[in-house]
């Protein structure tokens, strides 16, 4: 028993041992050295030629530079009677080679200086701060048409042929330029106008490094191909003051055109202390025996005026600015300026209008009386109290008036004929002109700016100072 348990203990272990236990290693054979490989055979080199140096080709040569074209002699001028206006532009074709231009005042634009330049008192800090303003420097206010307005090409309708010795001359209004508050405050006695006809040069910014193209459109260029002076793009007027001057104010009682100039010491129409009064002047029973005793005769006694009676006082928008003939509207406002109240009808068709275009003066008149104003439409106005109304121009006036883009003035008057008696009642009538007119800009229409062709004038020549001739 103990034989054949051992048996199988052994035969157990035999079976759970792997077989590489048991695995005997074979013998190593020799290691088999390979037969050494045929050197290759010896490969002579052929001797090689030197390439020959290599020639650069030369280059061709730049052509020559041309020489540039001579600057055109003309010369922009600017004239201003008053600081608004009329203002007259010039441009004097001073070459001996015809020219040709734009004869638009619309390509004008103006840089303002309303303030004068004040000399600093205190040394000028090397580094300023940023948020520091300086104090010594003018405000300049850049006045300039609109886009709608201005021409962005060359307007081929307003192009004019300048014979050498010829000029094109034209007055306009400043504020087509300077609309709105702009004209308030520019346009005054003092400011400094810098006047630029064109456009502007092309802005390039710093960092390229093309040159802009000088293309155009030009304000002076030649007239032959190829060209024999230089093109322009924009010409400068020499710097103007403005001085104090102000246009007289239409008024119905002193009309401005009739001036009375002042009259020179020694005129004939001045009495002269020196020569012996007359006898018969100074007696007025020599002079006209017919006439009346001047002491049995009194003067009538002067009209006595109500100062404290209700009275009206129109005003108008002083700017407007319309895209069309269609939308130019003005706002009226009448006061009772007077100390007492007082009961009036104030009606649409009370409006009457003056307007001073490019076309010449329009008046529309106001419709007279009907005597049917319904009793609503009265009201009591006291003293300082206003009413306001908005009427579109085409409706107070036919909407020819504003067919051409442009400046117009309009003049507005109140005519207040509706007494009300037909009612019972003692209503206020009577009339108010507006002290300033409203300044109406239409920025297009139907019509051209210009209703004729441009023409030019010959140059005029400039008067003999006093030290050249004799006196």
């Amino acid at each position: 028993m103990r034989t054949r348990g051992s048996s199988l203990i052994g035969v157990l272990v035999a079976t759970l041992l792997p077989a590489s236990a048991f695995a005997v290693d074979p013998p190593k054979s020799p290691p088999v050295e390979a037969p050494a490989a045929a050197s290759p055979p010896a490969v002579v080199a052929a001797p090689v030629k030197a390439a020959p140096p290599k020639i650069a080709a030369p280059k061709p040569a730049a052509p020559p530079e041309a020489d540039p074209l001579p600057l055109p002699a003309v010369r922009a001028w600017m004239v201003a009677t008053a600081p608004q206006g009329p203002w007259t532009f010039r441009l004097d074709n001073e070459s001996d080679k015809p020219l040709r231009i734009p004869a638009d005042v619309r390509l004008l634009r103006f840089e303002i200086e309303s303030e004068p330049y004040v000399m600093p008192t205190e040394p000028v800090d090397p580094k300023p701060r940023k948020w520091a303003k300086p104090k010594h420097v003018a405000k300049a206010t850049t006045c300039k048409l609109p886009a709608p307005l201005r021409p962005d090409g060359f307007p081929d309708a307003s192009s004019l042929l300048l014979r050498p010795g010829e000029s094109y001359v034209e007055s306009f209004d400043p504020r087509l330029f300077c609309f709105g508050k702009d004209a308030a405050a520019r346009l005054v006695g003092g400011a400094v106008v810098h006047a630029y006809f064109g456009w502007e040069a092309t802005k390039q910014p710093a960092w390229s490094k093309k040159k802009a193209p000088d293309g155009g459109p030009f304000v002076v260029e030649s007239t032959v191909f190829p060209p024999d002076t230089m093109s322009l793009r924009e010409l400068t007027a020499p710097t103007m003051l403005l001085h104090f001057n102000r246009t007289p104010r239409l008024s119905a009682a002193a009309p401005p055109d009739v001036i009375e100039p002042a009259r020179p010491p020694g005129d004939a129409t001045e009495p002269d202390a020196k020569t012996t009064p007359d006898p018969k002047a100074s007696d007025p029973k020599k002079a006209d025996p017919k006439a009346p005793d001047a002491a049995t005769e009194a003067p009538p006694p002067p009209p006595v005026v109500d100062e404290n009676a209700p009275r009206f006082e129109l005003t108008t928008t002083p700017f407007v600015d319309a895209s069309s003939t269609s939308r130019a509207a003005v706002t009226l406002t009448a006061t009772n300026v007077g100390h007492r109240p007082m009961l009036v009808a104030i009606h649409s068709r009370m409006i009457g209008f003056r307007i001073d275009g490019p076309d010449g003066v329009l008046r529309c008149s106001s419709m007279p009386a009907t005597h049917g104003i319904p009793r609503e439409l009265f009201r009591t106005l006291k003293p300082g109290a206003a009413t306001t109304m908005t009427l579109l121009l085409g409706e107070g006036c036919t909407r020819d008036a504003f067919r051409r883009p442009g400046l117009y003035r309009v003049h507005a008057t109140l005519n207040a004929n509706e007494s009300g008696s037909e009612l019972g009642l003692a209503a206020f009538t009577g009339k108010a002109r507006a002290n300033e007119p409203s300044l109406v800009r239409v920025l297009s229409g139907p019509d051209p700016f210009y209703a004729v062709a441009p023409r030019a004038f010959p140059t005029p020549k400039p008067l003999p100072s006093s030290d050249d001739g004799d006196e």
